[in-house]
This record gives structure tokens, C-alpha cells and sequence, in this order.
């Protein structure tokens, strides 16, 4: 088993059409993070199901809620607030998972627009997750990013359009910052 740990993404709201991380943005973030984690699983558009596809069960995740800097006193935004593991690996969404994660779908649904044909919900993978009992702010966890020159920059984590899951190696500069906040959150 890989010792990185897998930041998941969670970003909503109407920051898609406008390119801004607003307020209604940092709602939809906090919304869309909280039922994933009180789901347990995560209902996945095409793109993130194929990068869903890479996890393996027992793969140790921690859950960054979306949302613009400025709006964390309010909601939290640009935090990571969860921690655990892969508990089934990513599949294709059945009828039955709709059912059963129903408030989740509806939201994802609202945010992931199913008119264009890249949102439409294909699969889920399922968590075992544990609210943090600290949250860790994003920027504190510092990446090595492939600039388009050919050179690597290290910069703080900032997901980019389209990422759902980030990997974060023994590699990164940030990685024993994550490490150690998972431990002290996610073991008993």
C-alpha cells in the first residue's frame, strides 16, 4: 500500500459559470462537503470518476472543503475537515445508490448541472471518515507543481480546475504537515 495520502476535493456552487469563489460558492463547498461526509461516499461526475479510478481500498484520504480563503471565519472554506480511508473502491452509480444518497445526489445535481454531458453522474466510492478534531488550513500542506516551462515550483496546495483528488507523496515538502495532522485526526 502507498504511503500518500489522497486530498479530495470538494468544490460547488456557481464559482463554474463565473470563475470566482464567492459566498454562494463557500455554501455550496460547505453543503456538498458535510453530506459527503455524513454519507460516507462521494457520487462522482465522468472526469472525477475517472480519477476516482486510482484510489485502492484502505488508501488513506483527508476531505478539503472548497471555497475562497476569505469566506473561512464564515464556513470553513479551504480547509481540510475530515480524514480516513478508501472503503470501497470507485464503481459505477447504480439506481439504488441514488435512493440511498439521495440528498447528496439531489445536491451534486445542482451544482454539477446535468445538461452538460461531462456532469452526469456516472460512479461513487465509498469512505470511512472521522471529522477532524483540528482543522488543517490548505496552505499550510506545500506541493512540488510542474510549471509549463518544464521547471517545478513549490507552492501551497491549491487545487486547480478539474482536480478532484490530489495525491500528496512522501515526496512533497508538505506531506509530514498532512501526515502528522491525518495521525493526530484519524487514529483513535
Amino acid at each position: 500500500m502507498s504511503n500518500s495520502i489522497w486530498v479530495v476535493e470538494n468544490a460547488g456552487g456557481n464559482s463554474r459559470e463565473k470563475e470566482i469563489a464567492d459566498e454562494c460558492n463557500a455554501k455550496a463547498c460547505r453543503e456538498l462537503t458535510e453530506q459527503r461526509v455524513d454519507d460516507q461516499a462521494d457520487i462522482l461526475a465522468m472526469r472525477p470518476y475517472e480519477q476516482a479510478k486510482r484510489l485502492k481500498k484502505g488508501g488513506r484520504i483527508a476531505m478539503l472543503q472548497g471555497g475562497g480563503i476569505p469566506w473561512r471565519p464564515l464556513y470553513g472554506s479551504g480547509e481540510l475537515m475530515a480524514c480516513g480511508r478508501i472503503d470501497e473502491e470507485a464503481r459505477n452509480l447504480r439506481s439504488e445508490d441514488e435512493a440511498w444518497y439521495n440528498v447528496q445526489y439531489l445536491l451534486v445535481r445542482n451544482y454539477y448541472p446535468p445538461q452538460k454531458h461531462w456532469n452526469k453522474l456516472v460512479g461513487i466510492i465509498f469512505y470511512s471518515l472521522k471529522r477532524a478534531r483540528r482543522r488543517l488550513p490548505r496552505e499550510q500542506i506545500l506541493v512540488r507543481r510542474k510549471q509549463r516551462n518544464g521547471s517545478v515550483k513549490i507552492v501551497p496546495l491549491r487545487p486547480m480546475r478539474g482536480d478532484k483528488f490530489i495525491e500528496i507523496s512522501p515526496d512533497d515538502p508538505g506531506y509530514l504537515v498532512l501526515c502528522q495532522w491525518w495521525c493526530e485526526n484519524c487514529t483513535s
